[in-house]
Formats: structure tokens, C-alpha cells, sequence
């Protein structure tokens, strides 16, 4: 089971010189990292696992996607009657989830024909709204992800998940996170120069499943660019 972590040092000139709390900065910077490390470990193996759906009719394989195979509610409405002949259980709320890249999210913002997008600020019932949430379609409660998977392929391809009630991957850990700081005059610091923090952990995920969720591949608009 593989480990990581991350450390930062902080010189005692520093914290003279430095206008800022150096320490709660360097707090704040790992715990992002360490959310990032973990986030990005537990995508990367869910991506590789799962069955594989693609936005275009009759496509089996990837390359085959082109840059007009956007995620579409006509084509999520199909992919909601294949999870559910699949018997992949709805969630408690009688929805499946879907987490989504922004390209992939805006396209589905933009498909607001009859019965097909719906915001979360336009929800008839008192369902709590999740992290992220951005609205429904076609049986779907969208999450939209920062960080979701994509393949290069003949363009860029994105990766969804759509997940049932139950998941499709395992996850343990042989050491729980653990943070730790040093202070200044530490072994190797008998002239107090220099403190510092980290965190580390042995963390390890994997598919176990593929029939229990989907992994949604499509093309998607560019929201890279600095302007409309």
C-alpha cells in the first residue's frame, strides 16, 4: 500500500522578516494538500474501473468519440434506463449521481429544453442540496467536480461517474493520516533555525466492481480559455 505526505520547513529568519503568520499559512497549504493528494489518488483508480458508457450512438471504444459528442439529457436519459436494466440501486432519494468535469457541467446547464436541466434554486422538494450540487436531468443529481478525470485521445475526452447505492470500489489505509510539527531545535537544529510541518498517511483505493457504477466519457466544451 503505497504512502504519502508532504513536509514544509520554516527558517527562524523567516518568521522574523515574514508580515504573515507563517505557520497557520503553511497549515492551510497542507491541509489543501492533502485533500488534493487523496481526491486525486481515489479518481485516478476509479477512473481506470467501472463500465465504460460513451456520448455517441453505437461507439464501444474512445477514440471513436468525436468533439460534438456532448453529454445530452436525451443521451443521460438513456444511460439512466442501461444502469437501472443493470439493477444498480437508486440512492435513498430515488436518483442516481453524476460527477461531472465544468465542460461537461456547462453543456448540461445548456441543454434546457422541456423536462431537461432543472437548478438546484428550482427544486420543488425540501431534498438537502449536496456539495456541488448544480441541479437534476434526466434522474441525474449532478455534482460538478474541479478535478474530474480526462484521456487524450482524438479530443480531449471527459470522464463522469454516474453512481448508484452501492459502490463500485474498496479503500482502507495500513497508517490513518497524521500531522505533525517539529519545533525549532529539533534533532539536527541545536541552533533553533528552522521548524516544521507535514502530513503523511498509507492510503490505498481500487476498483472492486464494475457492474456497480459507470464511467461517462464524452467530449466537452473548453472552459480553459480566458474569454467567451
Amino acid at each position: 500500500m503505497p504512502s504519502f505526505g508532504n513536509l514544509v520547513s520554516i527558517t527562524d529568519l523567516a518568521r522574523i522578516k515574514s508580515p504573515f503568520d507563517l505557520v497557520a499559512t503553511a497549515r492551510e497549504r497542507l491541509s489543501r494538500n492533502a485533500a488534493v493528494t487523496i481526491d486525486q489518488l481515489v479518481r485516478d483508480e476509479i477512473a481506470l474501473a467501472g463500465t465504460a458508457f460513451f456520448m455517441e450512438s453505437g461507439t464501444s471504444a474512445r477514440a471513436n468519440l468525436d468533439s460534438d459528442d456532448l453529454i445530452t439529457a436525451a443521451k443521460l436519459r438513456k444511460l439512466h434506463a442501461f444502469m437501472f436494466m443493470q439493477n444498480i440501486p437508486f440512492y435513498s432519494d430515488g436518483d442516481y449521481l453524476l460527477i461531472v468535469s465544468a465542460g461537461q457541467a456547462y453543456d448540461i446547464k445548456s441543454d434546457t429544453g422541456t423536462g431537461n436541466f432543472i437548478e438546484t434554486r428550482k427544486y420543488t422538494d425540501p431534498t438537502p442540496i449536496l456539495n456541488n450540487e448544480i441541479g437534476k436531468i434526466a434522474g441525474f443529481r449532478v455534482i460538478e467536480a474541479q478535478n474530474a478525470p480526462t484521456f487524450a485521445s482524438s479530443v480531449t475526452v471527459h470522464a463522469a461517474f454516474a453512481l448508484g447505492g452501492l459502490p463500485g470500489w474498496g479503500w482502507g489505509d495500513l497508517q490513518s493520516m497524521a500531522v505533525h510539527y517539529t519545533a525549532p531545535g529539533g534533532q539536527g537544529d541545536e541552533l533553533h533555525q528552522k521548524e516544521s510541518l507535514g502530513w503523511k498517511v498509507s492510503f490505498g483505493v481500487a476498483g472492486l466492481d464494475n457492474a456497480r457504477y459507470v464511467r461517462v466519457e464524452s467530449a466537452a466544451t473548453d472552459v480553459s480559455a480566458a474569454s467567451a
